[in-house]
C-alpha cells in the first residue's frame, strides 16, 4: 500500500516510477537500466537497502544516482547515520507529497555523487562526533527498558573491543573487504545494542566506501571508526 502511495506521488511529480520489492528485483532491474534517483526502503525482506550504495559507487552506470531512503521509525540519530552511510536525505515513511517532492527536488539539484563524496567524507568527522558516544535513552528502548540486559550488552562490548580493533586493522592491511564488510554487519547490531550512536555512523560510512575501491576513502574512513571504539572503549570504562 505504502509502495503504490509513494510510487503516485512520484507519477504526479512527472516521473515514470518503477517499483522494486526485493533487493535482488532492484539488482535485476539496475543490471539493464539507469535510473534519474532511486528512493530506497530501509529494509527489504531479503536485507539492507545500504548494501545497493556501496554496489553503485563500484558501477559507472549508477555512481552520480542520488539516492533517498524511507524508513518507518527515523529520529535524527537514524537521519544523520543514513546521509552519512550515502543517502541524498532520509524520509520517516508514511511521508507527506510535499515533502517527498521537495526532498526529490533538492536531490536531482545537489552536485553528482562522485563530486561530493569528498567532501561528504571530509564533513563526515564533524558530523558524527556530533553524536552521542553512548545513548542509554535508544539502548534502552532497544532492550525494552531492561537496565541488566544493557548492563551485560556493555560489558561485552568493552572486552571485545581490543580485538575488534585489531581485527580491522588486521583486514584492512590485508585488502579483506569482504571480511570487513562481515565485521561491520556484526559490529552495526552490537553497535545499536550499546546505544553507541557515533560508532554506529561510523560503521555506516565505512561499509559504504568499500564498494568505491579509493584506498584513501576506505582507510580515512576505518581511521575514524578506530578513534569512535577507542572513544567507546573510555566511555564503557567510565560506567564500569
Amino acid at each position: 500500500m505504502i509502495a503504490e502511495y509513494i510510487a503516485s506521488i512520484v507519477a504526479t511529480a512527472g516521473f515514470e516510477p518503477i517499483q522494486s520489492r526485493t533487493l535482488a528485483e532492484a539488482r535485476s532491474q539496475l543490471a539493464t537500466q539507469r535510473f534519474d534517483l532511486w528512493l530506497c526502503d530501509r529494509n527489504l525482506p531479503d536485507g539492507d537497502s545500504i548494501d545497493l550504495l556501496a554496489e553503485r559507487d563500484r558501477d559507472a552506470r549508477h555512481r552520480d544516482t542520488p539516492a533517498i531512503a524511507l524508513t518507518a521509525e527515523l529520529s535524527d540519530t537514524d537521519r544523520r547515520a543514513l546521509v552519512a552511510a550515502g543517502f541524498a536525505d532520509a524520509l520517516a515513511k508514511p511521508c507527506t507529497p510535499d515533502a517527498l517532492r521537495k526532498a526529490i527536488d533538492t536531490a536531482l539539484a545537489a552536485p553528482s555523487a562522485t563530486t561530493t563524496r569528498s567532501t561528504r567524507e571530509a564533513d563526515e568527522g564533524s558530523a558524527a562526533t556530533d553524536l552521542p558516544v553512548l545513548s542509554d535513552d535508544r539502548a534502552l528502548a532497544i532492550c525494552g527498558g531492561d537496565q541488566a540486559s544493557l548492563r551485560a550488552m556493555r560489558r561485552l562490548m568493552a572486552g571485545e573491543i581490543p580485538v575488534l580493533r585489531e581485527r580491522f586493522r588486521t583486514l584492512l592491511r590485508d585488502g579483506d573487504y569482504s571480511g570487513i564488510g562481515d565485521e561491520l554487519h556484526k559490529l552495526a547490531a552490537a553497535a545499536a545494542w550499546c546505544g553507541a550512536d557515533e560508532l554506529t555512523a561510523r560503521a555506516n560510512t565505512l561499509r559504504s566506501n568499500l564498494g568505491s575501491g579509493n584506498m584513501p576513502l576506505i582507510e580515512n574512513a576505518a581511521a575514524r571508526l578506530d578513534e569512535s571504539l577507542s572513544r567507546l572503549a573510555l566511555a564503557l570504562r567510565s560506567q564500569a
